[in-house]
């Protein structure tokens, strides 16, 4: 079986609360074991509620209080660091949000075993991963892509530290993010607009090790010593006024 992705239209949630569980049972395709989720963290956020009306709010000021780590001078917009991932604004959005900030779902993992119980239920699966997605946007690139926020069901990196390159040469570091990379695709198959499909399902993915240990199933993030990027993250300040450091 190839790799396909399969975008899933849904009725619109409305903020400020709404249930995605029943929205799941009315509109989730059947779901096949090997199948992993792809789930906008917009309607996880919607799902419980973290919504605030925006005429009740300093926009400035809550990015501030969303963001782990944030500029000094905080504008609209800003890369702001929250939840081991650079992502604009804390996660803040108001696309499609009627009048309300959405804010990025807290507990995701809560969340998305919550769907990973349901689904598997449902549909009687064994396996099966579900994917929380934002968008984001890379340095010195224009456009979204996407990242995942969460993941629940499977090992979402996949180390190949010791096997061998083309001509022999062990590698030493090599991982590949299964998370993000599939979230990667999420805008293009979900949309960025008015298109009302809030759920993706990737199928026929090989080499995925699905597992609920929680120790495992863990998007992996890096310390600051070890990060690529970790000079360049310097100017991002903590609520105690503290450098960036996980």
């Amino acid at each position: 079986m190839s790799l396909e992705f399969l975008k899933v239209k849904t009725r619109i949630l409305t903020p400020p609360k709404d249930d995605f569980l029943a929205i799941l049972d009315e509109f989730l395709p059947k779901i096949f074991d090997g199948d992993i989720i792809l789930i906008a963290a917009k309607v996880l956020a919607i799902h419980g509620g973290r919504c605030v009306k925006k005429s009740d709010v300093d926009k400035l000021e809550l990015i501030g209080e969303e963001a782990d780590y944030a500029p000094e001078k905080i504008t609209d917009p800003c890369v702001t660091i929250k939840d081991s991932a650079l992502i604009p604004n804390s996660g803040i959005d108001e696309s499609n949000g009627n009048g309300y900030y959405v804010l990025w779902p807290r507990d995701v993992k809560t969340l998305l075993r919550e769907i990973h119980s349901f689904i598997t239920n449902k549909f009687n699966l064994a396996t099966l991963g579900v994917i929380s997605t934002d968008s984001c946007v890379l340095p010195m690139r224009a456009g979204t892509v996407g990242i995942s926020q969460g993941s629940f069901g499977f090992i979402p990196a996949l180390n190949l530290i010791g096997q061998s390159d083309l001509f022999g040469r062990p590698l030493k570091i090599s991982k590949i993010n299964i998370a993000d990379a599939l979230a990667g695709v999420a805008p293009l198959v979900m949309g960025e607009a008015g298109e009302a499909c809030p759920v993706a399902i990737a199928r026929g993915l090989e080499g995925i090790s699905f597992s609920t240990d929680e120790k495992q199933a863990t998007i992996p993030s890096i310390g600051k010593n070890e990060d690529l990027f970790g000079d360049m993250l310097k100017f991002f300040r903590g609520k105690n006024g503290m450098e960036r450091d996980p």
